[in-house]
């Protein structure tokens, strides 16, 4: 396999590749959006289903390079050297596409058993636990929503605004983090809260409105439940793979609800002799 000019990745065969008489699995992969919130030009534009090539050696090189892992891009040159998407679009890819390639992409390189360690939220105490990560549920897109250029509406129900938004990708999320730390060194005490700054950066429009000063001090002096319900509203449609688990404590036996936890393990799962 290697790297082409433009930054993808062009298997031998469109992926399947075979050598020595061993051909690489291959397996199609769902995207909770089903592609069609990405730009034509995009290579993921319009497709439900992803080819995903099973992880091999050469992905173990990508996983252990410090220049990658420097440069914070290698589960982006991982996803590009499984699928032969282009690095751009692979940076591009809404969070929730991102990840259900992502865990699929680990399944085939080392099974479907996660072994992490979880904190119980009630007594504290840590234990081992293994999770099926073929069980995470795909929360496809809401084809009743109405969307235009990638961009969704809601009507706030306190103040009857009607909000157009958008559902972030990788490289945006990035971006709203390091512009946030930014801005909090900047500022100190004196910045924005997080929760308005992500908000900011994901309303497009208010009604007509599209000067982003005045979107700003809307958003600053909105009323705490459409807040909260716009907020809830994005959560519960954004396209994405569910990763929030129900947890039973070991020790208390507690029974919660928690995100899975993953650690630098995720890709380098302990191996046992037997």
């Amino acid at each position: 396999m290697s790297q082409i000019p433009d930054g993808s990745y062009k298997p031998i065969n469109d992926i399947n590749e075979s050598v020595l008489g061993w051909e690489i699995p291959v397996e199609s992969v769902p995207l909770p959006s089903g592609g069609v919130l990405y730009s034509p030009d995009s290579f993921f534009y319009n497709k439900a289903s992803i080819k995903v090539k099973a992880m091999t050696a050469k992905e173990e090189d990508i996983l252990s390079s410090r220049a990658y892992s420097k440069e914070g891009t290698t589960i982006e040159h991982l996803i590009a050297s499984c699928t032969g998407a282009p690095l751009k679009d692979v940076s591009e890819l809404l969070l929730g596409d991102r990840n259900a390639l992502l865990i699929s992409i680990r399944i085939t390189g080392y099974g479907s058993d996660y072994s992490a360690n979880v904190t119980c939220p009630k007594c504290t105490k840590v234990s081992e636990n293994i999770f099926d990560l073929s069980e995470l549920e795909i929360i496809p897109l809401d084809s009743s929503l109405s969307v235009a250029d990638g961009v969704f509406s809601f009507k706030l129900p306190v103040s009857k605004k009607t909000v157009y938004f958008k559902f972030l990708n990788n490289k945006e999320e990035e971006n709203i983090s390091k512009d946030y730390e930014n801005t909090q060194k900047l500022l100190g005490e004196n910045s924005v809260g997080s929760i308005t700054f992500k908000l900011f950066k994901r309303i497009m429009k208010i009604d007509d409105v599209t000067d982003r000063d005045k979107i700003k001090k809307f958003i600053d002096i909105m009323p705490a439940y459409d807040s909260r319900s716009l907020r809830k509203f994005i959560s519960d449609k954004e396209p994405r793979l569910k990763t929030e688990i129900n947890y039973k404590c070991k020790h208390c036996s507690e029974e919660s609800e928690i995100l899975l936890p993953i650690g630098r393990n995720f890709f380098w799962p302990a191996w046992k002799r037997t």
